[in-house]
């Protein structure tokens, strides 16, 4: 199973079976949060992501949809963790890169 953390170690994740795909997101939002032209994701359906330590943080805001973009990070390091649309409730959005 693949497993991911966050740069403290804090935040620990894993997931099984392969991302449904991965993504590029160029919005204004997205580069803001991961201080980069783009934010690169892997897609997962929601069942097969599992929080085993830490509680992240999290921000709610708009996107351009008008539906809520949930981001969550480490409170302690800062570090991007992963995202839940309300557009797609099925899924969740790993930081990947």
């Amino acid at each position: 199973m693949p497993k991911g953390s966050c740069l403290c170690g804090q935040i620990q994740y894993e997931y099984t079976g392969e991302p449904t795909m991965t993504a590029l997101c160029h919005c204004h939002a997205c580069q803001k949060w991961c201080g980069a032209t783009a934010s690169s994701n892997l897609l997962l359906p929601r069942n097969q992501f599992e929080l085993l330590q830490g509680t992240p943080k999290s921000f709610e805001k708009p996107g351009d949809s008008g539906k809520i973009n949930k981001r969550s990070f480490c409170g302690t390091c800062g570090s991007s963790l992963f995202g839940e649309l309300e557009l797609m409730p099925q899924f969740v959005g790993i930081k990947a890169g």
